[in-house]
């Protein structure tokens, strides 16, 4: 098997607390979206119903609320073990929001500084080039490529572990001979 030479490193989900954020910016707890609401990536319909219309007329289009998403435990050091181990290229996920592009760029100079390479783009399949590896927490984003890891979250079939998820991510590297 080859070497990995690059990595798609997902920001939402993975890098920024996107769920989060939401919650915080319409102050509310976790507990509001249920049992059920917590299981799934596409939570806003387990929101109150005005705080889906005010998140989506005023949260998402200002530009400090992508700017100030929360990082996870993790995320400074997933992104210099990714850093260390191939070319990295951060992707996200555009929003139709007017403050999408300028607070999500501002959020990873924040915390990482210049990086090589931030892409905002929607379909990441087309990134597979057989010496490509795709973290990110949505299934359906890694259908396409050849190399992938789920990065284990509540919302996606990588929920029921709990154990260091840069650990997971190591282990699995090794035993997949990615690196």
């Amino acid at each position: 098997m080859g070497k990995i030479k690059r990595i798609v490193l997902d920001m939402d989900g993975v890098l920024a607390a996107f769920r989060q954020g939401v919650l915080s910016w319409l102050d509310l707890e976790l507990d509001c979206l249920g049992e059920e609401g917590r299981k799934v990536f596409r939570f806003f319909p387990y929101l109150p119903e005005r705080k889906q219309r005010f998140l989506r007329c005023c949260v998402l289009n200002n530009e400090d609320f992508w700017a100030t998403l929360p990082e996870y435990p993790w995320t400074t050091e997933l992104y210099g073990l990714c850093t260390s181990l191939a070319k990295t290229c951060i992707v996200t996920k555009p929003w139709k929001a007017a403050g999408c592009y300028s607070g999500k760029y501002r959020w990873i100079m924040d915390r990482f500084g210049e990086v090589d390479h931030m892409i905002c783009e929607a379909d990441k399949s087309w990134f597979d080039d057989g010496e490509t590896l795709i973290i990110d927490d949505k299934e359906s984003n890694l259908e396409k490529f050849q190399h992938s890891f789920l990065w284990p979250m509540e919302w996606n079939d990588g929920r029921n572990l709990t154990a260091n998820k840069v650990e997971l991510f190591l282990k699995e590297s090794k035993i997949k001979g990615w690196f």
